[in-house]
């Protein structure tokens, strides 16, 4: 509101300088406009929002439907407060209650629609949209108002602020995936321009859109080589731990990228970041294991990562102790195990337990392990694997 009324204000000193300005002056006046148009710019950015206790009382008055004509300026503040949980109505929200959240939307759309809608109060109900650490039902109610009231609000707008060129500029910004072709450049650290309106509007590090710009990114490196895609998904991991609600989904889609590239050896990070995050795929139907959502393909491929590197440990620690021909073992078995376990004495075998790799192993394996009695109290190593459906057993002591 404040803000219109600036422009108004300074539209008329443009008008009257204009007609007064003498002619040597008059060329200066574009350079003034420019600089108008910055005060503007930040006099919106720094709107004052109402205050804490004013947007908690609408909301509450809101929810009890007890707004009378005389405070009907109320329903303007109730914007602010979709998702503020009202402690005596047990933290009940304007956004969880659908009937609720869209007669207030109904309301606001008679107003854009008409052009009585403050700019303010739709900019209030964008910030609304990216609140949320989900994206929730609530979130498709918001947008359909969003994108329907749109063009409304932005010829109303004689003056376009930042954020609103940036919806100008970025359709994307309106839908389900506000991110879509942003990943790009913020991937590649281009993020000045999309840090401005995620300041703007007020988008918090745990917000919902975060997801959407992972996602991005990771269509993005998807699309390289498969050299490239490798050498940028430790990057892709460093985001993924950031937005926990993404990362499973994420983790899925960047193994079946893996998948298709021609160079099968393992990519040791997203390895070691998948299993850490999934734990053990052996156990792909037990629990609520997420192994079991990925492709048969892509569960393989993870199989064979674990299978090679356990007969890789279990090589070394006997090569060590034999100077026996490792590698040449390795491969040997490598072209015809397709499943593979090795088990341990790690209680009584101090040895075992000095060993960071063993220990590892036995905490991924501990519900898999055999309880064997041949291991008790010997220092015997047993590796476990399947060829063609047998079962053969292979000891080293």
């Amino acid at each position: 509101m404040f803000a219109v009324n600036l422009e108004e204000e300074i539209r008329g000193l443009k008008k009257a300088l204009s007609n007064d300005l003498k002619a040597e002056l008059a060329s200066q006046l574009s350079s003034f406009s420019k600089a108008c148009e910055t005060i503007i710019d930040k006099y919106d950015r720094n709107l004052v929002k109402p205050k804490d206790t004013e947007i908690y009382h609408a909301a509450y008055l809101y929810l009890k439907g007890r707004i009378s004509e005389e405070l009907e300026y109320l329903y303007d503040l109730v914007a602010y407060g979709l998702y503020l949980p009202i402690e005596v109505l047990d933290n009940k929200y304007i956004a969880a209650d659908k009937t609720k959240l869209e007669t207030l939307l109904n309301r606001y759309s008679f107003e854009a629609y008409s052009g009585n809608l403050l700019r303010e109060t739709w900019l209030a109900l964008l910030r609304a949209y990216f609140h949320p650490s989900q994206r929730g039902e609530e979130q498709d109610v918001i947008l359909s108002f969003l994108t329907e009231t749109y063009d409304s609000i932005y010829s109303m707008s004689k003056h376009k602020p930042s954020w609103l060129k940036f919806l100008q500029d970025n359709p994307d910004l309106l839908s389900k995936d506000p991110c879509r072709n942003m990943g790009g450049n913020w991937f590649q650290g281009n993020r000045g321009h999309i840090k401005e309106l995620v300041k703007s509007l007020q988008i918090s590090d745990k917000s919902w859109f975060w997801e959407s710009m992972v996602a991005s990114c990771i269509r993005y490196i998807s699309n390289m080589p498969d050299a490239e895609f490798s050498k940028n998904i430790n990057d892709i991991i460093i985001m993924l731990d950031d937005t926990p609600a993404y990362v499973d989904e994420g983790v899925k889609l960047m193994l079946s990228r893996y998948s298709q590239c021609e160079d099968g050896h393992p990519n040791e990070d997203l390895r070691n970041f998948s299993l850490s995050l999934w734990k053990n795929p052996r156990f792909r139907y037990c629990g609520m294991s997420k192994w079991v959502g990925v492709e048969d393909s892509v569960w393989q491929m993870v199989m064979d990562w674990v299978n090679e590197d356990y007969m890789r440990l279990f090589f070394d620690r006997i090569a060590d102790r034999h100077s026996s021909d490792k590698k040449a073992r390795l491969a040997a078995w490598l072209k015809y195990v397709e499943w593979a376990r090795v088990v341990g004495n790690l209680v009584d075998n101090p040895t075992a337990q000095k060993d960071p790799e063993l220990v590892q192993l036995f905490m991924m394996e501990e519900e898999a392990v055999y309880n064997l009695d041949e291991m008790r109290n010997e220092k015997l190593d047993l590796f476990i694997d399947r060829i063609s459906g047998y079962i053969e057993k292979n000891k080293a002591g």
